[in-house]
């Protein structure tokens, strides 16, 4: 049986494998209506029969591991209301999908496309997926428009005996990811600045920071500073704010222009991580300790267990160490549970100094008078 087979949930959809009993819902609602296989390249049921050979072909090919097709039901009242399947064609992985026509212009098809595509992503690993419609079926390329995909070519195509043209999109696993993070990494205002989630255009902007040997010269020693190394690692980080309790935010001037990266790690109910960079034209203009004390102030007001919050940097990094003695973080010294504790940097193995602002230090700054 393919791995793929399994059932999940959207708002207000569930995807489910298809059963053998589900051929007469499927053949009274879309299976044989014209107005819905005028959009597809499948011609309308004849009969019950024809749909029986769709759901026996669908069920089928479950033991396929490059097709998967889920039906899509209502999470109220288990109505089927449409089908969407992805599968490998000619090396890419395609999704196509349809819906009875009584449940259009509901919003259901863009909820179940996302919910696929992160599917597809993040269950599957992905790196590509592919969607098309017919020239005609304008509604279906909004619905691709709205999750994120990108218009890639118009192919001309003869389906039931006629010629017209297919629309393709696409969306690539780093660029699912960012539109994934979108709703998942507030952004935070500044007086000149402001946190936000990552997009596309910010990887060049990226590379050129991590390009510079002054920047990285203290950052962990696999830091990867090629674009492709870059996209990498930001995809890593992208994973991480969609599957854990973690933050990742790009720093950005008044014209949008990023000009470092700041993360927030919250690895237990009572305990957060922060790291941060910045590009080196920003060094010495008191820009980083306002964005790390916003942060911090993030994760003591956004989770009232918060007991402690926890930076470090390469012991050579006075800058680093005085940016966060700024925002009250206290110097714990190299030793951790009475280990020397010690970081390979790009520019070599330094001691590793470990600060710590705990709320009661937190609440005293910033409520005491």
């Amino acid at each position: 049986m393919n791995k793929w087979v399994s059932t999940f949930l959207s708002k207000r959809l569930v995807f489910r494998p298809f059963e053998f009993t589900d051929a007469q819902a499927i053949y009274d609602e879309w299976g044989k209506i014209t107005d819905v296989s005028k959009y597809v390249t499948w011609w309308p049921h004849a009969s019950i029969e024809d749909t029986f050979n769709y759901v026996s072909k669908v069920i089928n090919r479950y033991n396929d591991n490059d097709y998967m097709e889920w039906l899509i039901c209502l999470r109220d009242t288990g109505e089927p209301i449409g089908a969407i399947c992805i599968q490998k064609i000619n090396g890419n992985w395609e999704v196509g999908y349809n819906f009875t026509k009584s449940q259009w212009h509901k919003g259901y098809a863009t909820e179940a496309l996302f919910r696929v595509l992160d599917f597809a992503f993040m269950h599957m690993r992905l790196s590509c997926v592919y969607s098309s419609h017919l020239e005609e079926n304008k509604g279906s390329g909004y619905v691709m428009k709205k999750c994120g995909m990108t218009y890639v070519e118009t192919k001309p195509i003869t389906t039931k005996n006629i010629e017209t043209s297919l629309l393709v999109y696409k969306i690539n696993r780093l660029d699912w990811l960012m539109t994934r993070v979108e709703s998942e990494v507030p952004k935070l205002f500044l007086d000149g600045y402001t946190l936000r989630p990552m997009i596309p255009s910010d990887i060049d902007y990226m590379c050129e920071y991590f390009g510079d040997s002054d920047v990285i010269r203290y950052l962990h020693k696999d830091t990867r500073t090629s674009k492709v190394g870059v996209k990498n690692k930001v995809s890593e980080l992208l994973t991480r704010c969609i599957e854990e309790n973690f933050y990742y935010w790009v720093i950005v001037d008044d014209n949008d222009t990023p000009i470092g990266n700041i993360a927030l790690c919250i690895d237990s109910s009572i305990h957060a991580y922060v790291s941060y960079v910045l590009s080196k034209d920003k060094w010495g203009m008191g820009i980083m300790p306002v964005m790390l004390n916003t942060v911090i102030n993030y994760a003591f007001t956004n989770y009232p267990d918060m007991w402690v919050v926890e930076g470090s940097c390469a012991l050579p990094n006075k800058a680093s160490s005085k940016v966060m003695e700024k925002c009250g973080m206290i110097c714990h010294g190299s030793y951790k549970c009475g280990e020397h504790q010690m970081v390979n940097c790009v520019s070599g193995k330094y001691p590793l100094v470990r600060y710590q602002i705990t709320r009661v230090d937190w609440r005293k700054i910033n409520y005491e008078t």
